[in-house]
């Protein structure tokens, strides 16, 4: 267009135009310069991201024999439970009695106490928990994920539905005078 119209005669005519076209083609060489600095930092960054596909994928292929460990891995650690659970039964801990109760005769409530006992007792056996007030151990936040917490979770939430299937559960108290800010 520049071309076009950038004559002697024309040029007065067509003054509008031109400025607009040489406007246009000063931003079109700027977004140029942008788009191939960019096309560059891109193309560093492929080396590295066609490793980390190449390393997902060989993750993905192993996946199968690792989700087999992990099953193989769970059921080792159930019959665990469940071979503590006779011998807990039979003679529990002072500590077992001061949280859990008495077992419970028979029924879904037996095997829940069953359950609770056993999974404590693998917890505080496989982190050498020793505290017989805190039975699980240590608190942990919300946020840590190792395998202490996960089997204080588990240990924990056993309890939890032994305490619902007794009626045990947390109950709220009422608001009282008792119950504020202290100024």
């Amino acid at each position: 267009m520049i071309d076009d119209l950038d004559r002697p005669v024309r040029r007065r005519l067509h003054r509008t135009e031109l400025e607009h076209a040489r406007t246009d083609l000063t931003k079109a060489r700027g977004i140029v310069v942008d788009y191939t600095a960019e096309l560059g930092e891109i193309e560093g960054r492929l080396p590295h991201l066609e490793a980390a596909v190449a390393d997902a994928q060989a993750t993905y292929r192993t996946r199968p024999r690792v989700e087999r460990e992990r099953h193989a891995i769970g059921r080792v650690l159930d019959r665990d439970i469940a071979a503590r659970a006779p011998s807990l039964a039979a003679d529990p801990p002072d500590y077992l009695m001061e949280h859990l109760g008495r077992r419970p005769d028979r029924g879904v409530a037996a095997d829940l106490w069953d359950e609770a006992a056993g999974r404590i007792g693998q917890h505080r056996t496989a982190f050498d928990v020793a505290d017989t007030d805190n039975i699980l151990g240590r608190s942990t936040t919300l946020w840590e994920d190792s395998p202490f917490t996960a089997s204080r979770r588990e240990a924990s939430e056993a309890w939890d539905r032994l305490d619902r299937s007794l009626g045990r559960g947390l109950e709220i108290e009422p608001p009282g005078l008792d119950l504020g800010l202290s100024l």
